[in-house]
């Protein structure tokens, strides 16, 4: 009996470890797919991306893809608080970066993300 009842600890201790490493330390994410986001016309506060630019249209804007191949138009990045191009950015084509905090701005028809902070190129 009391084999089972420390087993039984044990297993609790556990379950209640693998919980706190969840919302610690990764598995939990504030990812989001452009499509998550266009549905919702912009991120949650701290929701990030992971995007692929495909087409540097002009200094300032960007086609991105994600991972399940839809596509939107990124207007500049934020570093540091301040917009910024992307060549300055150090950001070209082909580029898998991080983003986060888009905003949502229909432009001219078409919808973009605008003032995104830029957070990693990978």
């Amino acid at each position: 009996m009391k084999k089972v009842i420390a087993l039984l600890v044990i297993l609790l201790a556990l379950s209640i470890l693998a919980g706190c490493g969840n919302r610690l330390g990764g598995t939990a994410s504030n990812e989001i797919s452009i499509q998550e986001w266009l549905d919702n016309k912009g991120g949650t506060e701290s929701s990030t991306m992971t995007v692929t630019v495909k087409t540097i249209v002009n200094p300032v804007l960007a086609i991105v893809e994600d991972e399940f191949g839809t596509s939107v138009n990124l207007f500049g990045v934020m570093v540091d608080g301040e917009f910024m191009e992307f060549e300055k950015a150090g950001i070209s084509e082909g580029n898998t970066i991080v983003i986060r905090d888009g905003k949502y701005n229909e432009y001219e028809g078409d919808v973009e993300i605008k003032e995104a902070t830029l957070v990693e190129i990978k």
